[in-house]
């Protein structure tokens, strides 16, 4: 990847976007019907949204502040309360009137949401030290560029997603705040959307005029990576890990926080990238979000019968407590 570099001073992180009170039910047979009960097998209740990069970038051991907004209302009090229990800095959020909520259902192989409240994120305060890491939405480059680009001038590493495009025109003016961006982190279905075409090589090709750096999630599928260099477009692909996949809500999220602390581990992006697919595959193994978001003893157990992720886990890992020491 180009304009990508190891990190070893400052790790800390900043993740911005709206958060949720998310309920997950795991377990329906079938899509709900009007005027239907149905019992389900499991249900997990816990922050999400942002609070899934947020919540798994700090159980990966690195300090983490939450640009968001929070309820000031009893639910909002219980994210909060759930937040600081992981050890989310909430020194950047601001207070709004009641706490987004979302209840995710999984079904046939999918999820379907329901959503109460907004999407809107706070401006980070003027005075914010600067990240090492920054992991937002594309919402929020475009309205907060001035003060984004301030940080990238002090050696901030922005990484990007992108939600739905509820009007469904996917126009590719929307993403020229990505050249305020590093790496651009959107599944397979937003990025084909975007491209409008069906080939992830097309795709990448696209989406590379925005930004230099490209990692399209395919689910089972493994990542697609697109870079642009002087010279070239270059693009690779990297198998999925085998594992049973339970829920895949916050896998993407997960994904997103083993890539910085491969990063931060200063390892190299190829690998901070295999790192990323061992977070996100541990994560599809559990019910839920934020709440199976692994620690790094749960993946050092994990990997212990798993040959084709231990020579990926352990370096880095070994690495990153290395930076808890020394930061501590």
């Amino acid at each position: 990847m180009t304009s990508i570099t190891s990190h070893d001073a400052n790790w800390s992180v900043g993740v911005a976007g709206p958060t949720f009170l998310d309920i997950v039910m795991c377990g329906l047979e079938h899509p709900p019907c009007p005027g239907e009960e149905q019992w389900v097998s499991d249900c997990r209740v816990m922050p999400g949204g942002a609070a899934n990069q947020a919540v798994a970038s700090a159980r990966l051991g690195m300090p983490v502040s939450l640009i968001t907004y929070l309820g000031n209302d009893l639910t909002g009090t219980w994210v909060r309360d759930m937040l600081r229990n992981e050890h989310v800095d909430l020194t950047n959020t601001a207070t709004t009137e009641r706490q987004n909520i979302t209840v995710a259902q999984m079904f046939e192989g999918d999820r379907a949401f329901t959503s109460f409240g907004n999407d809107t994120v706070p401006a980070p305060p003027a005075d914010m030290a600067a990240p090492k890491f920054l992991l937002c939405s594309l919402d929020f480059l475009r309205d907060n560029r001035r003060q984004v680009q301030t940080w990238r001038e002090q050696g901030t590493l922005v990484i990007t997603d992108v939600g739905w495009d509820s009007s469904e025109n996917w126009n590719l003016e929307d993403l020229e705040p990505l050249s305020d961006a590093d790496i651009f982190v959107p599944n397979h279905i937003e990025a084909c959307n975007y491209a409008h075409s069906h080939n992830l090589n097309d795709a990448g090709e696209t989406l590379l005029h925005y930004v230099d750096n490209t990692v399209i999630t395919c689910g089972e599928k493994g990542i697609y990576i697109a870079s642009r260099t002087d010279t070239s477009l270059n693009g690779v692909s990297l198998p999925s890990l085998p594992t049973e996949v339970i829920d895949t809500t916050g896998a993407g999220d997960s994904f997103s926080a083993g890539l910085v602390a491969g990063l931060a581990s200063g390892t190299d992006v190829l690998n901070a990238l295999q790192f990323g697919q061992c977070v996100a595959a541990w994560t599809v193994n559990q019910i839920g979000g934020s709440g199976a978001s692994p620690t790094p003893s749960d993946l050092k157990t994990w990997s212990q019968n798993r040959a084709d992720i231990k020579q990926i886990i352990d370096p880095i890992l070994a690495n990153l407590i290395t930076q808890q020491t020394r930061n501590n």
